[in-house]
This record gives C-alpha cells, structure tokens and sequence, in this order.
C-alpha cells in the first residue's frame, strides 16, 4: 500500500509505503566495483519526501523487522527524520544529516538490548555474548567508506549486561601464574560500561569498567577504527572472597589489583590481553616475605613460650622448697 505525488517541474517526489517484505538486495548493484571506492548511488536521488514503513527488509543479506524511516532529500542536503529497526534481536534508532556538496554526515542514535551473540564478528570476538545498549552522536565526510570511517568522529557510550566475554577472560592465565587451587566453574555473568570519543577515525577509550569472570578490570586506551589496532591498559581487581572464572585465588592476591595490557590487531586475530607478570611476580615475592615473616615469629613466640615455661617450672621448685624449709623450722619451735 502507499501513496505517491509526483511533480515534474522541478522534478520532486511525496512518497509513502506500506509493506508487509521488501528485499532491497535485488535492486542494488552487485558489482563489487561499485561497493567499495565508489560514491555512486545505486538510482539517482530525487528530491521530495520518503515515508517507508516495512514489516520485513533485506539489506545485505541482513534482515530487519519493523522497519520505518523518514527521509527528505534536497538539493543540497538529506535528512534522516528517524530511522527504527529491529535487528540483531534489539532494537536501532537513528536520525541525521548528510550534506551533499562537501560529503558530511552527522548521525545521532541508540541501540538497545540488541545480542552480541547475532553480530558476525571475527576472531577472536567471535564468541562474545550478552546484550548491548549503546548511545552515539558521530560526524563523518567522505565519499567512499573508507574514507567515512578515516574520519569518524564524536561521543559514544556502551554497555553490555548478561554477558560472555571470552576475550578479555584473563581468570585461566592469573590462575596459573598465581597457583590457584581448587578448579571451579563459575557462572556469574559478565559485564561491561565504556565511555570513548572518536577523534578522525581513532576511538579514544577514556574508561573501560568491567567484571569478567569475577575479576574487575578497569582501564583506557585507542582502537583504530581503519587498522583495527588496539592499545589498552589498565588494572584488573580479584575478589575478596578469591572465585575466579575457573579456580579460587590465594589468599594473598585477594583484593590485588595488578597492570593489565591489552594490544595487537583485530583484523589479524592477534589481540591479546595479559597480566603484567613483573607485578605479579612483586606481590609473589612479597607474599613470601610475609610468609617467612610470619612463620619466624611464630617460631619465636614458641620459643618464648617455652623459655617463660621453664623459667616459671624453676621459680615454682624454689618456693616449694623455701616453703618446706619454712614448715620444718616452724615445727621444731
């Protein structure tokens, strides 16, 4: 169902559909060309308002539920009056700008609840689970994606509950180099809050608050969003009551908190996150010192022990002693 109003001079167009599915796939190009390099719109714009409202839209060999969006085109400018979608088991708002002549797109949204689980990340983040919620404001110029993304700048903010966060589990490596005891399986769920600011295709981590398997890791870094090089350090905190992911802590790591550095390239699967060994080494060290300090004083309370036992055994035979000496002269008086 819809409704369309068409002008000629100047060409312009009111627009308003109603479907129950549309397949966008099979009216874009699919010459690979024209996907990557090339700013070429797959049918011309023409200027004029665009109401779309979609039970079922395949984009990409993705699909969207409960799609609607307003849409005016301009000759210099297009507005994206509001963009709803349902995908990835959540839901996406979206509104923004897009300046034609200088290639500048302002976009302001959210997502909510939406599953990590159905997003195709690579390795290694191919295993992430939970929900995400998110905010953004982004500004962007380019005619091409990659130059979109060289230039992606301003706020976002991130949150996942319910989570699994495999990558960024560091309880197995803690638990070897700590001797931990005792192999668990924990099923606390993870959790993670990120404040970032893009600045020209950086992603400039400001504060990373998380608990991933019972270890609380708190840090700030850079991602580069077109190299997908990542540098991020921090601290990771363990639990007072010791439960790790897969064992429980030594009594002397517990509440500890120790460096943590996170680096490598997402693209090539080589993002790492370790513990800083030379720390963890420190408070090894220093838990032994404790240990022998502890176990020498023991060792000499003994001692004092039983000097003052024997010293008191020998104060005990004089009195008596002196006490009979006492009673024998009282008798023969």
């Amino acid at each position: 169902d819809g409704r369309i109003d068409l002008s000629l001079r100047p060409l312009n167009v009111d627009l308003e559909l109603l479907a129950d599915k549309l397949n966008l796939d099979s009216y874009l190009s699919s010459n690979p060309s024209a996907q990557t390099g090339s700013s070429t719109m797959p049918f011309p714009l023409v200027t004029g308002t665009y109401k779309l409202d979609v039970g079922e839209l395949t984009v990409s060999n993705h699909l969207l539920n409960q799609v609607g969006f307003d849409l005016g085109i301009g000759s210099d400018e297009i507005t994206l009056g509001r963009l709803d979608a349902n995908l990835f088991g959540g839901e996406l708002r979206l509104a923004g700008t897009h300046l034609i002549a200088p290639q500048i797109t302002n976009i302001t949204g959210s997502m909510t609840k939406m599953q990590l689980s159905q997003f195709e990340f690579s390795k290694p983040l191919d295993t992430l689970s939970g929900s995400l919620q998110s905010t953004f404001d982004l500004r962007m110029a380019g005619r091409t994606p990659d130059e979109m993304l060289a230039s992606v700048s301003g706020p976002l903010r991130l949150q996942i509950k319910n989570a699994f966060l495999g990558p960024l589990n560091l309880s197995d490596t803690l638990c070897q180099l700590s001797g931990g005891s005792e192999e668990i399986i924990s099923d606390a769920a993870d959790t993670l809050i990120a404040r970032a600011e893009f600045q020209e295709g950086i992603a400039v981590i400001e504060a990373v608050d998380a608990i991933v398997a019972n270890l609380n890791i708190q840090g700030s870094g850079r991602v580069s969003l077109v190299s997908t090089a990542a540098n991020i350090q921090g601290t990771i905190r363990v639990p007072e009551d010791g439960v790790l992911g897969s064992c429980m802590a030594p009594e002397f790591l517990r509440g500890i908190r120790l460096p943590l550095v996170c680096r490598g390239q997402i693209r090539n699967e080589n993002l790492a996150c370790s513990v800083d060994e030379k720390a963890l080494q420190r408070v090894l060290t220093k838990a032994a010192e404790v240990e022998l300090k502890k176990e020498a004083q023991n060792q000499l309370q003994q001692a004092k022990d039983k000097l003052k036992s024997a010293v008191q055994d020998t104060l005990q035979d004089r009195v008596n002693g002196k006490g009979s000496e006492l009673l024998q002269q009282l008798l023969k008086q």
